[in-house]
């Protein structure tokens, strides 16, 4: 290996265009413009704005090649750059419809021509010598960034202006770089040769399938909160999606495409199968996340490089346009399009991808063209079906979970109404107007309250808490009457998981409110605590189960209560308190309100003296060490 080649100025320069481009195209054209479609429209418009966006892309995907011809690589990736730059920049002040299809068709027009400029002349930007090790490198590094935790983390605004800057960082490096019509014709030692059998079967279906398994894992809460909350998961995360690149950029020099693909399969089909069967195998669910991203980013480096792969420097672009407009652009789409309404990836989506894979590793033409033709009308049949469906009245999942909690019976226990003037404000959060309580059909205020009100549940309790307290209520609220409601997360529909959305949107625009209640919280004057030996009983009956019978974090239901550290250790860790100058005052508000978008639920039905006897033995606990 010439190591001066590989750390070159040119090869930096060609990796700080490419991961720019990569990190635009999976953080905002991905992920925070539909975000922002979301917040400002509503989701009945998503579908209409993503179509929009694919058949830009494909036109622009199939555009490219023509304008090369006249203009040459380096003013078209230019002109490119400044159009994804701009919308990204505009995108966050758009607040209608019509101007985010106008956004998203510029986004699918700029990325279609710099995507395929970008792989058509890839040795030109990262030069001929360990080109598969390079790419690697620049698809990790967006993946990776993408996943640090102030990025994945920030709102949908920062990370489309965040992209929009990583566009002017590419555009300043082009200003150094000469891309080359004619690149030489790039030899791997073992390469595909097929276009077809790659690029219309083996990418298609794994774009298809990643597509899918992305969607289902955004639009389920708990698997949204499992699979990318917290800073721990998203660092792991950036780090295995970096390695898998790397390792993959490794493997391709070496002509081992094969290999490459069948990792890229078996990873995504194991992480696949660990979200089908979430409760079944909970024992490995933590790792799922890590064969899901290493999946990704085994076929995002190969796919990226397939066009350079024994072509020349005019054919290159012809391929790219080609693969990424099927096997990026309608692959997507499909993927996306059957996942809309889904909560877990059907198993046989795997096995039409694997069996698609299987005949593109053969190379052969005459099975690859059907395998792909029967994937793509497989993909278009159920896309316009979805398209077809009815909104929210069946489709949505708040609305639908909203159906589940009345059909269940959750309104004979639970009230959706808070008192004005009344204890309730302190215990379930802020009163709203009466009318906003009678409004929806039947209203949900409930004619008796056996458990606690729920109108701001998704300002008190966590995702994870949710589900877990309906699996098994009495391991999280010892003595409840609540019965197990588990059967609703089994089988194909997971209406379980709509149940915890609905649940979890109540209240959600009362966090500032809640917040402020809390902090002004006090415990009555001249209280006296319990006495330590019933502040231990109370701990070991309703906080062992997460923070174990020493405080030590490890209950047994810690590897299940979400987030990445888990429960405090309260022996030695540190204690996340709402006011430090105020010690014991601070550790009573968390023990009885919680701690908010986390597991940390409150005890609110505590009376005063056992919720300072609780945190004067939480103190205690700390002190012994």
């Amino acid at each position: 290996m010439n190591f001066k080649n590989f750390c070159g100025l040119d090869a930096f320069r060609g990796i700080l265009i490419l991961a720019p481009v990569y990190f635009y195209f999976l953080i905002f054209a991905q992920f925070a413009f539909l975000h922002l479609v979301e917040v400002s429209t509503g989701k009945d418009s998503i579908q209409l704005i993503m179509a929009i966006m694919g058949g830009s892309g494909l036109f622009g995907s199939f555009l490219a090649p023509m304008i090369l011809a006249r203009i040459g690589p380096n003013r078209l990736a230019v002109f490119s750059l400044l159009g994804c730059s701009t919308v990204g920049f505009v995108a966050p002040f758009v607040n209608s419809a019509p101007l985010f299809s106008m956004v998203a068709s510029g986004i699918g027009l700029s990325l279609g021509l710099l995507t395929v400029t970008c792989a058509g002349h890839l040795s030109s930007l990262l030069g001929v010598d360990r080109l598969g090790l390079k790419t690697g490198v620049a698809t990790g590094l967006a993946y990776a960034c993408s996943n640090l935790p102030a990025v994945f983390s920030a709102t949908p605004c920062h990370q489309a202006w965040l992209a929009a800057g990583g566009c002017i960082v590419a555009l300043i490096q082009m200003y150094f770089t000469r891309m080359d019509s004619s690149d030489p014709k790039i030899h791997f030692s073992r390469p595909f040769p097929s276009i077809l059998a790659v690029g219309l079967s083996g990418f298609f279906a794994l774009v298809w399938l990643d597509s899918a398994c992305f969607l289902v894992i955004q639009s389920t809460p708990s698997l949204n909160h499992w699979a990318w909350e917290g800073s721990s998961r998203q660092g792991w995360n950036a780090l295995f999606h970096f390695g898998a690149a790397v390792l993959a950029g490794i493997l391709l020099d070496q002509g081992r495409w094969r290999l490459v693909l069948i990792l890229a399969f078996s990873s995504l089909a194991l992480g696949i199968g660990c979200l089908n069967h979430f409760s079944e195998i909970f024992h490995i669910q933590k790792f799922a996340p890590w064969f899901y991203t290493a999946g990704v980013s085994f076929y995002s480096t190969a796919l990226l490089l397939f066009p350079s792969a024994g072509a020349t420097g005019t054919n290159s672009p012809r391929r790219a346009a080609w693969t990424y407009a099927f096997a990026g652009w309608v692959a997507s789409a499909l993927g996306i399009g059957m996942a809309q309404h889904l909560h877990q990836i059907p198993d046989w989506f795997v096995a039409v991808s694997g069996l698609a894979l299987v005949f593109a590793l053969g190379g052969k033409k005459e099975v690859a063209i059907p395998a792909g033709g029967f994937v793509s009308l497989l993909g278009l049949i159920y896309f316009v079906d979805n398209m077809h469906r009815p909104t929210p009245a069946t489709t949505n999942g708040i609305e639908l979970g909203r159906q589940v909690y009345i059909a269940e019976g959750c309104i004979e226990c639970h009230s959706q109404y808070i008192r004005p003037g009344s204890v309730d404000e302190v215990l379930w959060g802020p009163a709203r107007p009466i009318a906003i309580s009678l409004d929806g059909s039947p209203p949900l205020i409930g004619n008796r309250r056996q458990g606690p009100d729920l109108q701001n549940i998704g300002n008190r309790r966590s995702i994870f808490w949710n589900r877990l307290h309906l699996e098994n209520p009495q391991a999280l609220a010892p003595g409840s009457p609540m019965p197990t409601y588990g059967y609703l997360f089994k089988g194909d529909t997971r209406t379980g998981e709509c149940l915890l959305l609905y649940l979890q949107s109540l209240g959600s625009d009362t966090f500032e409110q809640r917040q402020a209640a809390i902090t002004a919280w006090r415990p009555k004057e001249h209280t006296a605590p319990i006495p330590s030996s019933r502040a231990r009983d109370l701990f070991l009956k309703n906080c062992a189960v997460c923070h174990g019978n020493e405080g030590r974090g490890n209950g047994p239901f810690a590897s299940r209560v979400g987030g990445d550290e888990g429960p405090r250790d309260l022996v030695e860790g540190k204690l996340e308190l709402l006011n430090p100058s105020d010690r014991i005052n601070s550790i009573a508000r968390v023990i009885k309100f919680g701690i908010p978008k986390t597991s940390m639920a409150g005890h609110e039905y505590f009376p005063d003296a056992d919720i300072l006897g609780l945190a004067s033995y939480v103190d205690g606990l700390a002190a012994k060490h």
